[in-house]
């Protein structure tokens, strides 16, 4: 089955926080300090904006990280299974497109010169999702 017309992307959704926290938290740990070079979004050409069903990709250069939700509680984080070169076969109009969204710019710009994912407050999640359950914190993305 392709999802949202994405050749090779198939997500596992989860509706408690923890049980993600806990399938991914051994990959985020890698990324700590890791320079986030681009966050991609996938774009609705016809409406000329940002199809907010679909993915969020953060690009750390040697992988990415592919957040999406759907209903209401749903979430699934997968890693690089969405290759941003392919075309998205669903509809004919959307594409992908590199750091669109302000806060995804803004993500950048608060990482400072290097980048690193713990200076970079809209990424929070990555280091929630490291630390575990006992030093939770708010997250936003």
């Amino acid at each position: 089955m392709i999802v949202l017309g994405i050749e090779g992307y198939e997500p596992a959704w989860h509706h408690d926080a923890e049980a993600l926290a806990a399938v991914h938290r051994t990959r985020f740990v890698r990324l700590i300090g890791r320079k986030l070079k681009s966050g991609w979004l996938m774009w609705d050409m016809a409406e000329r904006g940002w199809f907010a069903d679909g993915p969020v990709i953060l690009d750390f250069g040697m992988t990415h990280v592919e957040i999406t939700h759907r209903k209401f509680d749903e979430c699934a984080i997968t890693w690089d299974q969405i290759d941003l070169n392919a075309p998205i076969d669903w509809y004919e109009h959307f594409d992908w497109r590199p750091d669109p969204h302000a806060a995804l710019r803004r993500a950048r710009a608060l990482a400072g010169a290097d980048g690193s994912v713990l200076a970079t407050g809209s990424i929070y999640l990555i280091a929630d999702l490291a630390a575990g359950p006992s030093r939770r914190r708010a997250s936003t993305l």
